[in-house]
This record gives structure tokens, sequence and C-alpha cells, in this order.
């Protein structure tokens, strides 16, 4: 029964959180993103098109780049780690074999 409670204060509080940042989730969706606004019976739209689509290849090209930098240091820590492990391995097998010690 407490759990039920404690969750329905938390909805709560993340619901008037989510009010205070002035966040409608109920808006349509054509108010979330607008288009760009085009002159009646099919004419060509506004010419902010292009730079917007710049923006947009330079935004998605700085992620490319980012994710595999990421991709990289990923790969360079677990071969490090590897590394650590096989001098760890060989360290253990030169140990002297004998009865164990507690220190």
């Amino acid at each position: 029964m407490r759990a039920i409670i404690f969750f329905g204060c938390f909805l709560f509080m993340a619901g008037s959180a989510w009010a205070q940042f002035g966040e409608d989730p109920w808006q349509p969706a054509s108010q979330l993103h607008p288009t760009p606004p085009r002159s009646y019976y099919g004419q060509t739209p506004v010419p902010s098109a292009p730079e917007s689509l710049q923006s947009f290849d330079a935004w998605y090209q700085q992620q490319r780049l980012q994710q595999r930098q990421r991709h990289e240091r990923y790969q360079q820590e677990a071969r490090q780690h590897e590394l650590n492990q096989m001098n760890r391995q060989r360290e253990y097998d030169r140990l002297r074999r004998g009865p164990l010690r507690p220190y």
C-alpha cells in the first residue's frame, strides 16, 4: 500500500514539474514541429529550407564523429583491459605453488 501511495506522489510531482516548464504533452504534432510555410497551390517552400538542411547535415556529421570517437575509445579501453588481464594471468602463473596463506 505504501508503494502505491509513493508512486502516486511521484507521478503527481513529476506532472507538476512538467507543467512548470510549460510543456503540454497533449499538443498536436503539427504544433510541436512546424513545417516551413508554403504558398497555396503547391508553390515552392520558403528559401530558408536549404540553410536548415545544411545545419542538420553539420549536426549529423558532428554526431557521427562523436560516435566514432566514443567507439574508438571503447575499443581502446577493451584492448587495455585485455592486456591487463593477460599480465595479471602471467603474474598468477609465476607465483610459487604451495599452501595458501591468508596474507
